[in-house]
């Protein structure tokens, strides 16, 4: 597959957007060859291998700040989902981190008819002992699937169409 991608691209400029990668072994093989392409790898660990041996620049990318995951949030939840200040408290206990954020916009989509206060309840629950990281924490609520027995999970929005 890799070996097809890169035949498809050669001689064209081109910028591959590689997301959630895990090792340099599954990088490599994607990475354009040609001259005026590149690649963005994000991982949520440092892909060392590929920092010495193929020359790629790290680039660490932190937290957003609290007004902008406060807009990121009120943007994908829409402006009358939630109060500022249960946003505020989302962001917060999300450590304003987009993967964090995103977690709690499923859940508060999955559950159309729960106000955010509950999902803040929910995560202030998790014991940070077991998820020490506020990714682990919002994680550990979707994992525990829907509330209450027999109860559907809720309603798929689907965001934009991918482009080409």
């Amino acid at each position: 597959m890799a070996a097809r991608v890169r035949s498809l691209l050669a001689g064209r400029r081109v910028l591959i957007v590689l997301d959630n990668a895990a090792t340099a072994h599954q990088v490599r093989p994607l990475l354009p060859g040609g001259q005026g392409s590149c690649a963005v790898v994000a991982s949520r660990t440092w892909l060392t291998d590929l920092l010495v041996r193929d020359g790629l620049r790290a680039v660490p990318v932190g937290a957003l700040s609290e007004e902008h995951a406060v807009t990121l949030l009120r943007t994908l939840l829409g402006p009358d989902r939630c109060p500022p200040e249960a946003l505020r408290r989302v962001a917060e206990l999300a450590g304003c981190l987009p993967l964090s954020l995103r977690m709690a916009v499923a859940w508060l989509d999955a559950h159309p008819e729960r106000p955010a206060s509950e999902l803040v309840g929910l995560v202030e629950r998790e014991d940070p002992a077991h998820g020490v990281s506020p990714t682990a924490r919002m994680a550990a609520v979707l994992r525990a699937g829907p509330l209450g027995a027999g109860t559907v999970a809720g309603k798929y929005r689907p965001g934009p169409e991918p482009r080409a």
